[in-house]
This record gives C-alpha cells, structure tokens and sequence, in this order.
C-alpha cells in the first residue's frame, strides 16, 4: 500500500473536519481555487506558511501533512493553551520567527538573553 501523498491527507483531513474547501480556504487565507489544485496535486509544492496555516486550521503537524509521519494527532506543543516554556521552544530542532528559520547561533542568543533577563529580574525581587 502506498503512502498517501500530501494532497490526499490535506482532502481527508478537511473532511475529517467537516470542512468544505472554501472553509479551509478561509481559515488559511488563501483562495478556494488554491485549496482545490492543493487537492487535486496540481500545485507541485506547497509554501512554508501554508504547511503551517494547513496544519493548524486541520489540527494536525506539518509532519504530517508532508508525509514525515502517519501519525495525524496535532502535537501537543502546538495545541496546549497556557504558559510556554521558551527554553523548551527554543532548543527544538526547527524554530521560526515569522517565515526565518533561526540557526543554532540565534537560538543560543537569544537564551542568553533571556538568562540575563530572568537573573536580572530574580535580583530586583531580592532589592
């Protein structure tokens, strides 16, 4: 049996979802026509931001939809309502700031930063 191609999990998902395409095509700012080509593999790639949008607006990962599992549960870090861990988030493999995928480099500032600030702060409460 053939894995199922992206297109063919972005229809069943809509559908698991009770959407029409026009539905979907709303929820992820594109046309109805781009959701219809999506499903019918007339478009060869699909855009990062669109992955993403897909991904959220049909509750499941954007590995999923690329077919880098068969697992279609969204994962939880990207369902959970509530405080994030930064930390956690940053020491992912993939993290973005808008459509920028951040190097290591970037990540480790940025924690630095946060680590200055989180002593800083720590030390006023203290004064």
């Amino acid at each position: 049996m053939e894995k199922p191609t992206t297109a063919q999990r972005i229809r069943q998902k809509r559908q698991d979802q009770k959407l029409t395409q026009q539905q979907l095509a709303t929820l992820v700012h594109v046309s109805p026509q781009v959701v219809s080509n999506w499903e019918r593999e007339y478009t060869p790639e699909i855009g990062h931001d669109d992955i993403i949008n897909l991904a959220k607006a049909l509750a499941t990962s954007t590995d999923y939809l690329l077919g880098l599992t068969n697992n279609s549960s969204p994962i939880p870090e990207q369902t959970e309502k509530g405080p994030k861990d930064l930390e956690k988030i940053l020491k992912q493999d993939e993290v973005y700031y808008r459509d920028l995928l951040l190097k290591e480099e970037d990540k480790q500032y940025i924690l630095n930063t946060l680590e200055f600030i989180y002593n800083r702060t720590k030390q006023n409460k203290k004064d």
